[in-house]
């Protein structure tokens, strides 16, 4: 009897599995890991893009295309097998919760919109494998991926989850600086609230500046305080605030400026003008009791 020869054959296995990965640990990496967790709330943390990178005095989440200088967007990485997949075959980006709270782009900088919903087509369009997400409002948002077949079917997919954090300066409650024989610059409050809720206020830290102008007689004084905006000290978990003037003794219009960092990853930032320190002269009788 004829003994059969052994025969081997290689099979190759293509998975096709899109695969949508953020920071989800907020440990300003994107790591193996970020898959067992990336669909549990709070997911990856986004700081609403409300400050002005490019300094046109425009919000920046407010801006259409690209803005020089933006920092503020988070990293997301596509992954799929684009090489093996025929040419028809779609990925598509979807919003299944939130949607209005995030945009996504092409480029840290902004870039071009990558449309939700809005099918890239395998063979048509350049697919990339970085995209960025915006943070528009606070709020929580799901982001999934789909690969979808030429006939429009539903192969497989991936989640991600998002919130968006957003921080706001409360008015400050403060009386005007009275010029008088025992001249004093005021202690105001300064408060700020966190949106939305469920943010943890502990992880975020919290650095606040001043600028106080005064024009007037033909003076155009700008005073800060700190004197060096980067030098501002770390408040963790504190959302209250009252300046230390230190040498400071004027009067004018005051601007305040707060930014929060949630884990060292995820930035917001705003700012309050409309409060106004002033006093009145002193009497005569005042200055020679001085």
């Amino acid at each position: 009897l004829a003994i059969p020869k052994e025969v081997s054959r290689e099979i190759e296995i293509i998975v096709m599995n899109p695969d949508i990965d953020v920071d989800s640990s907020n440990d300003g990496i994107i790591s193996d890991n970020e898959d067992f967790i990336e669909e549990i709330a709070p997911g990856k943390i986004i700081g609403y893009n409300g400050d002005d990178d490019n300094n046109n005095k425009t919000v920046d989440a407010n801006e259409a295309t690209s803005v020089v200088g933006e920092d503020d967007l988070a990293i997301m990485s596509l992954t799929f097998q684009q090489n093996h997949l025929p040419n028809g075959y779609k990925i598509v980006l979807q919003a299944t919760e939130g949607a209005g709270n995030i945009k996504v782009w092409d480029s840290a900088t902004k870039g071009s919109e990558v449309a939700l919903e809005t099918p890239l087509i395998v063979g048509q369009h350049t697919i990339p494998s970085l995209l960025y997400i915006e943070g528009m409002q606070s709020g929580e948002a799901v982001l999934r991926v789909v690969l979808k077949s030429d006939k429009d079917e539903e192969l497989c997919d991936d989640k991600i989850r998002l919130t968006v954090y957003k921080i706001e300066i409360l008015t400050p409650d403060s009386t005007p600086m009275n010029i008088t024989a025992e001249p004093k610059m005021p202690e105001p409050i300064f408060k700020t609230q966190i949106s939305p809720s469920s943010i943890p206020l502990a992880d975020i830290t919290f650095k606040w500046h001043l600028v106080l102008k005064f024009n007037q007689h033909g003076r155009n004084d700008v005073h800060r305080v700190p004197e060096d905006p980067t030098m501002t000290d770390d408040i963790v978990g504190n959302t209250d605030w009252t300046p230390e003037w230190g040498d400071l003794f004027a009067g004018g219009y005051l601007k305040a400026y707060v930014r929060a960092c949630y884990k060292s990853t995820a930035e917001t930032a705003h700012e309050k003008d409309g409060y106004k320190i002033m006093g009145t002269n002193p009497s005569k009788a005042q200055i020679l009791a001085i």
